[in-house]
């Protein structure tokens, strides 16, 4: 049914089929280390941060990157503070800079930060930009104009002195929730591109992360005789875990159009060495029976 709302119509977005529930019954075990710290899952070649800032704080997602854009949300955070003081600014910088531990002991780092820029606190987003790398982590600004790409990355540095980036909203959640409706398969498919996947972690995944994440609805609009849809937030409602995983997104798809990075085939190479590795483990597992045998039998 579609109801006339001041001259727009609004609609229930039909390629949006799951809810939150759906989507936090889905959460996964990540692999663990012997001291139970969760680990990044082996498929994982790629990381980048989302980040969104509001008046008294700031949250984020990381997110790990795989073959077909396939993605692991590795941990969310919040931090609280005065955002008009630096030291707020300096505990950010320090979370940032972490690395990860994946499941086969490589260590990873961030590849690239999208932040958003937008509010009362721009002029500390870019000045935050020159401190942790110019190209590393990059302002964000929403395009405010239909039919933009995910990213539109400059060629060259704003007045400012900063690459701001513009992100296509509608675009990059479009892809988002494309993807939401994506179902894991059986075990025997090892890679699903588009496929989204999160940590059985109640602190950082729970009901909340996925209210927020499905929040937005789609909107049919009209101008000048034209038809649109447009993604909007329903009044009351939070949508800051949608909007660091679009900027997560946007952080992503600059490495890959314009820094030459190609995810499919790092994956790929990553899944090569996987297979050798467990291949000689396996033959490695053979041996030592096969000696033990031996042994057994000569005695």
């Amino acid at each position: 049914m579609l109801i006339p709302v001041w001259g727009e119509v609004w609609k229930d977005d039909p390629d949006i089929k799951v809810d939150y529930q759906v989507l936090y019954n889905r959460r996964e075990h990540y692999p663990k280390s012997p001291s139970n710290k969760i680990l990044v899952p082996n498929d994982v070649v790629y990381i980048t941060i989302g980040g969104d800032t509001q008046d008294d704080r700031f949250e984020w997602e990381v997110v790990g990157w795989g073959a077909g854009e396939e993605s692991w949300s590795l941990d969310y955070q919040v931090l609280i503070g005065d955002l008009s003081q630096p030291v707020i600014w300096n505990v950010l910088a320090e979370k940032l800079r972490t690395t990860f531990t994946r499941a086969d002991g490589t260590i990873l780092d961030v590849g690239r930060i999208g932040w958003d820029s937008q509010g009362h606190f721009t002029s500390e987003v870019y000045e935050f930009s020159k401190k942790m790398g110019l190209t590393w982590f990059l302002p964000l600004k929403g395009a405010n104009q239909h039919g933009k790409p995910i990213v539109e990355y400059p060629r060259k540095r704003n007045a400012k002195g900063v690459f701001l980036t513009f992100v296509g909203g509608d675009a990059a959640k479009e892809v988002i929730y494309q993807r939401l409706n994506i179902s894991p398969p059986d075990q025997s498919v090892s890679s699903v591109p588009g496929l989204c996947h999160w940590p059985i972690s109640d602190e950082t995944h729970g009901e909340n992360y996925f209210r927020q994440l499905l929040a937005e609805k789609k909107v049919l609009k009209f101008t000048q005789g034209k038809r649109y849809y447009t993604y909007e937030c329903p009044k009351g409602k939070r949508n800051e875990v949608l909007d660091c995983r679009q900027y997560a997104l946007a952080a992503l798809r600059v490495s890959k159009q314009h820094f030459g990075f190609n995810l499919d085939q790092v994956a790929y190479e990553n899944r090569q060495r996987l297979i050798g590795q467990q291949v000689a483990n396996e033959k490695s597992i053979d041996d030592s029976i096969f000696d033990l045998g031996k042994a057994l039998g000569a005695g």
